[in-house]
């Protein structure tokens, strides 16, 4: 199963991720997708989080077709990084818990709504997943990940409050050099599935900007497709994530994205290699 997911509420304030989210809807052709719909109504802060009210319905909304077609892999195209919340808790719990999560991501999005600095949930999500966040989005969660689950890649960009997390919990974090001279090559992931969840700002801002937090340090083009790659060959990928495009000009980066799509997670094969696909336009 494909999702597109154009949800930009978690970032705090509108901007180009729907577009982006529709931008890789086109590049997919007729490959069988589920579209959730956007909800550009304005947004408040609500206990903490911006945007909770419109998020939660989001979620719900994802919930419900995942729920109804039960797939056996998912690929969500976003939409802010809680874009893939209903699909991670999904298929976490699906696997009753026999899942890594590896976060590809300038950011640990392991705030809680009092630990957050901008109250924005797109920060919160993984750390909601945890079954620490907002009441309205932690009972969604049937199976909460444990910390244990949980690999970083590219992180360079963290808050007090998630340095601490990580450092309690003892959960590796991989910086970008470490990665690209093959550190997780040598890592042996705890769990048999494999969920990778890839923020476009893991890229060097000089490569790429058009999102929502373009970081210095990142990943060059063929660094990041290179180890999505190397991923799926070596792991059973049941699921994964693009995230957090925002083009200014689309055209000037579609390439980029297409690069991600199609040589990094293979869609033009199936759904992350898997379940033969129809050929893309």
């Amino acid at each position: 199963m494909i999702i597109i997911n154009p949800q930009w509420q978690g970032i705090g304030r509108k901007n180009n991720v729907p577009q982006g989210a529709e931008v890789i809807h086109g590049l997919l052709g007729d490959f069988n997708t589920h579209s959730i719909p956007i909800d550009n109504s304005d947004i408040a802060l609500e206990n903490n989080v911006k945007g909770l009210t419109q998020i939660t319905k989001l979620i719900e909304y994802a919930a419900k077709i995942v729920a109804e077609e039960q797939p056996e892999t998912i690929f969500t195209c976003g939409g802010d990084c809680s874009s893939d919340f209903a699909q991670l808790a999904y298929l976490n719990e699906k696997h009753n818990g026999n899942l890594t999560l590896i976060w590809i991501d300038a950011h640990a999005d392991l705030n809680t709504p009092e630990s957050s600095p901008s109250k924005n949930f797109h920060g919160m999500t993984l750390r909601t997943l945890l079954g620490t966040g907002p009441e309205e989005l932690t009972s969604k969660v049937a199976l909460p990940l444990k910390p244990s689950q949980l690999v970083f890649s590219a992180l360079r960009s963290i808050d007090p409050e998630e340095t601490q997390f990580l450092e309690d919990h003892n959960i590796p974090v991989f910086t970008t050099e470490q990665t690209v001279n093959g550190a997780i090559d040598q890592y042996k992931f705890p769990f048999d599935n494999l969920y990778i969840h890839v923020d476009i700002d893991s890229l060097d801002e000089t490569v790429f900007n058009n999102c929502a937090t373009p970081t210095s340090g990142g990943f060059q083009l063929d660094e990041l497709t290179a180890l999505i790659r190397g991923l799926i060959a070596k792991y059973n990928v049941v699921g994964g994530c693009l995230t957090e495009y925002g083009p200014n000009d689309p055209e000037s980066t579609k390439e980029i994205v297409e690069a991600l799509l199609f040589e990094g997670f293979q869609l033009k094969t199936g759904v992350l290699g898997k379940n033969a696909a129809p050929a893309l336009s």
